[in-house]
């Protein structure tokens, strides 16, 4: 049988450039072993001991049985394609199909060709149940654990249900089923050592175990099936498995160093000074930060609530650095709101870690879905070769679909470190494919979350979810917000695990859980630093310009905060017109995410520059007309703002950009902080507030216009809890009838709305606990029927079957071309055709073609526009490859297209500009 196995092939070649491309395959016995001694490989230099000691002691063994046992059930994931249906599928190999059938493999007459990984599942449950290779299945719920974890590599865990009732048109005839035992003999002995004996596992409760072993095993399949591991098979000679054994583990470890994949650097204790390593001493809360997290004994929570600019960064910097000295956790992934916040940060943490870890490589990677595009340090990954097994029957797919995961965003969070959207963690917390690869990737690191009480009710829910996989991974847990209500912060402390006490320190405060079931809360000594009393005004948006002209006469930089990209266009131009002789053309800026991706990133450079710390850039005189970019974690400092009404706490973070910096040196006239609500309101009647209304709750808006519409000053930090709980949590002081009833109505509303978010989210997380808080059983789990959520960005997907990390409108990538005649150019910064910039829609792109592409990307998501963009047909060039796969191309003919009943035009100041055609009676 040993020879016989050596015919059953693994993979074949897909490359059209190799001149000898139908001789040559891969036997399936060698591509087994590539993935075994890859695991093995995994386990040596990139898993954490933390990590090893764990699944040692859910397999209820050693550490160095452990790690044979992970190395041969990795081998094993492919198992499956020893069956005919695989076999004999269509291949350009007929003599192949001529040796399977001497060496007496043959197929049935209507052979099925199942999911492959699903069959090693189902093998490996039969065998281990019936006793029939090595292990005895003494603990019955364990076998189909391990089986189903073991198939899981292609992004769901397979069920009984899947191939209950699959017969010998899927499995074959009693000789495939000896060559499947023969290639787990072969697989064990030519991997693991003479006396390896799988370990007679009695019982597993560790749920948080399954995640990290079939992300182990996912990751080993992606380096096993990668160009390093060369084609070896040949129809007129062929390398002895000894011989192969040599070369395979050679290309498993140059693959790791090539993939980057390392042991995350260790902290040394003691941690340096704080004030000698930052430069500055530490403030109260800095000071609260280190006394409690001086002594951490166990992976913790840490919640802190403290006012805007009070130095959030810095402490959560140092927590997570006492979980790292003290051994609790390895690695750090930052999580943030968007990708501008994301961009910032990522320098912010390349410096702290260039401070901490002077000496070594330090494998900080940005993670979001323009990541690629930026210009910032990442770990180099080769793409897969054309080697990759072929998906759904078309191996093009197959080949861009991996290349895609290697250069998108579930791999980077597998580097020791990183930053990125808070999205790319809550995919782990849905049922998108390979969800668990992203929980591999983030356990036992310290997690941060900035904002945390910027997300809506869909979104809380999958960070709900989030918090108890990673409670359970072993992580650290740190959540920053300056204004979070009582509520959601029960919530969260609940999702740990954990009691809130019953009388909780006074705002700005500390909220500690670890592995205690009572939390404490801890009040800031000294709290009050650096007290700022802000001037509360309310202005009609017609009288913004007159007001600018005012406050800016002598200088200021001003910001102006608009709730959506249309109103913060039409502002733009209308400050244009009025302000023309005012301000200098450089020095009205406008700020929001409705432009190329080039132009946007040219922007947030800009404002980063002239209104962050570097004092020497700022200038005499501006004006920002942002949308909510402005509002979350960029440290930037304005001397004046006016803000569209928004919900109390997103008010006060915008404010929280108000005279931020108290070494700005030039405030001119506006020594105190000022900020101007934008709004319409007649009298004393509930207001309509417009556009604002498609993006926050009626409601919210309404309860925050009540505390607003009168003040006169704000006074920071000490209004800042009351007013998040008047808004949130108490009953809102009603004058009168007409109010009472704009109230309910808005409440009947919104609590529809927050039943469906609910729902939604309640069906499409991975539930690691019951609905009374237990912890599912690992059988539970695995067998849990999956909705296989995508996550590779096709708008086309229906949103039901969406990997959606945020309960908005559906957008489409569009990249923006330029049609002169037949042909296409780039759009220069004017948004004029670029004539130096051809482009051709039909020619297939190099990866640097395609970025330069990709730099005039835009993500639309306006309503009726979606289904309209939908059908523009993706170029076939385009399709090959793993950034453009799914955008459109928007060919903009002297500055405008018609796109349905919409027509878009192409600016250089404004971005794109979405209309409505008027109709033949001139209604719009």
């Amino acid at each position: 049988m040993n020879d016989k196995l050596l015919v059953l092939w693994g993979k074949t070649c897909r490359d059209p450039k190799e001149p000898e491309a139908d001789l040559i395959y891969h036997p399936l016995l060698f591509h087994l072993l590539d993935v075994g001694h890859c695991t093995l490989e995994l386990w040596d230099t990139f898993l954490s001991d933390g990590w090893k000691k764990r699944i040692a002691e859910t397999l209820a063994c050693d550490e160095t049985t452990a790690r044979w046992a992970m190395a041969f059930l990795a081998g094993a994931h492919d198992l499956g394609k020893a069956t005919p249906g695989f076999q004999f599928q269509k291949t350009p190999l007929d003599w192949l199909r001529e040796r399977l059938h001497s060496a007496g493999f043959m197929a049935p007459a209507n052979p099925e060709n199942k999911p492959h990984n699903f069959v090693s599942s189902k093998e490996l449950h039969h065998f281990w149940m019936q006793n029939l290779w090595r292990w005895q299945a003494q603990n019955r719920r364990v076998a189909p654990v391990l089986a189903h974890i073991t198939g899981a590599h292609h992004g769901t865990f397979p069920n009984a249900g899947d191939y209950s009732k699959w017969n010998d048109d899927v499995l074959g005839s009693p000789i495939w089923r000896e060559a499947r035992l023969a290639l787990l003999d072969a697989l064990a002995a030519h991997l693991c050592p003479p006396d390896f004996a799988f370990p007679p596992t009695l019982k597993w409760d560790d749920a948080g175990a399954i995640p990290v072993l079939a992300g182990l095993i996912s990751v080993a399949d992606w380096i096993g099936s990668s160009s390093h591991f060369r084609i070896e098979g040949h129809r007129d000679k062929l390398i002895s498995v000894p011989d192969y054994l040599l070369k395979s583990r050679k290309r498993a470890r140059t693959a790791l160093d090539d993939f980057g994949f390392a042991a995350t650097p260790r902290f040394v204790a003691p941690k340096p000074d704080f004030a000698e390593f930052w430069g500055f001493e530490p403030n109260p809360l800095q000071d609260a930060v280190i006394a409690q997290t001086q002594n951490a004994q166990a992976p913790f929570l840490l919640l802190c609530e403290a006012p805007m600019g009070s130095g959030k960064t810095e402490s959560a910097f140092w927590a997570a650095d006492a979980a790292f000295t003290g051994a609790l956790n390895q690695g750090l992934y930052i999580a943030l709101p968007t990708q501008a916040t994301s961009n910032a940060m990522h320098a912010r943490t390349r410096k702290f870690l260039e401070k901490r870890l002077p000496r070594g490589a330090i494998h900080l990677q940005l993670v979001h879905g323009n990541a690629g595009l930026l210009e910032t340090p990442n770990v180099v990954f080769e793409p897969l070769s054309t080697l990759y097994e072929q998906l759904e029957n078309d191996p093009e797919k197959a080949r861009v679909m991996a290349l895609s995961w290697f250069s998108g965003a579930k791999r980077p969070l597998l580097a020791p470190f990183g930053v990125g959207t808070i999205d790319q963690s809550l995919l782990g917390a849905l049922q998108s494919r390979h969800w668990f690869v992203r929980l591999f990737g983030l356990a036992g690191k310290v997690v941060v979350f900035d904002e945390v009480h910027a997300y809506d009710t869909y979104m809380s829910r999958l960070l709900i979810v989030l918090l108890h996989w990673l409670r359970e991974l072993g992580c650290s847990v740190i959540l920053l917000s300056a204004t979070l209500p009582s509520g959601k912060r029960r919530e969260l402390v609940e999702a740990w695990g954990a009691a809130l006490p019953d009388a909780e320190a006074k705002y700005p405060r500390l909220t500690w859980c670890d592995d205690k079931p009572n939390a404490v809360s801890i009040g800031i000594e000294g709290a009050e630093m650096a007290p700022k009393n802000v001037a509360v005004s309310v202005l009609k948006p017609e009288n913004l310009a007159a007001e600018l002209r005012r406050k800016l006469k002598n200088g200021g930089c001003a910001a102006i905060i608009c709730n959506t990209v249309k109103e913060a266009q039409a502002l733009f131009q209308i400050l244009q017109s009025e302000l023309g002789d005012f301000i200098k053309p450089k020095g009205l800026i406008l700020f929001h995410a409705r432009m190329p991706f080039k132009w946007r990133r040219r922007i947030e450079s800009k404002v980063r520059r002239l209104f962050g710390k570097r004092k020497a850039m700022r200038p005499h005189r501006a004006i920002i007309v942002s949308t909510q970019l402005l509002e979350q974690s960029l440290d930037l400092d304005f001397d004046w703002m006016a803000s569209f009404m928004a919900p109390s706490d997103l008010l006060l973070q915008r404010v929280g950009r108000l005279h931020r910096h108290p070494e700005t040196p030039h405030r001119y006239d506006l020594t105190q902080p000022q900020l101007a609500i934008l709004c319409d309101a007649e009298g004393d009647a509930p207001p309509n507030f417009g556009a604002s209304e498609w993006v926050y709750e009626r409601e919210v808006l309404l309860r925050s216009w009540l505390l607003w519409r009168g003040k006169t000053v704000l006074k920071l930090p000490g209004e800042i809890e009351s007013l998040i709980e008047n808004t949130y949590e108490n009953a809102p002081h009603l004058p009168d009838e007409i109010w009472r009833k704009a109230i309910v109505d808005a409440q009947a509303h919104a609590e529809n709305e927050r039943s469906k978010a609910e729902g939604k989210a309640k069906n499409v997380v991975v539930k690691l606990r019951t609905e009374r808080g237990n912890r599912r059983a690992p059988s539970e789990l695995v067998e849990a029927p999956s909705l296989d959520l995508r996550d590779d960005d096709d708008p086309a997907i229906h949103a039901a079957l969406r990997a959606s990390t945020r309960d908005g409108d559906e957008s489409v990538t569009v990249i923006c071309l330029c049609l002169v005649g037949k042909s296409f150019y780039l759009p220069s910064p004017d948004g004029t055709p670029n004539l130096q910039s051809p482009v051709s829609l039909k020619q297939e792109l190099a990866k640097n073609e395609a970025k330069k592409l990709m730099d005039f990307a835009v993500s639309l998501s306006q309503k009726g526009l979606y289904g309209e963009l939908l059908q523009i047909e993706v170029p076939a060039a385009w399709k090959k490859s793993p950034f453009l796969r799914h955008a459109r191309p928007l060919c903009f003919h002297n500055g405008a297209v018609a796109i349905g009943n919409f027509v878009l035009r192409l600016d250089g100041a404004l971005g794109i500009v979405i209309e409505k055609e008027k109709s033949e009676t001139g209604a719009e």
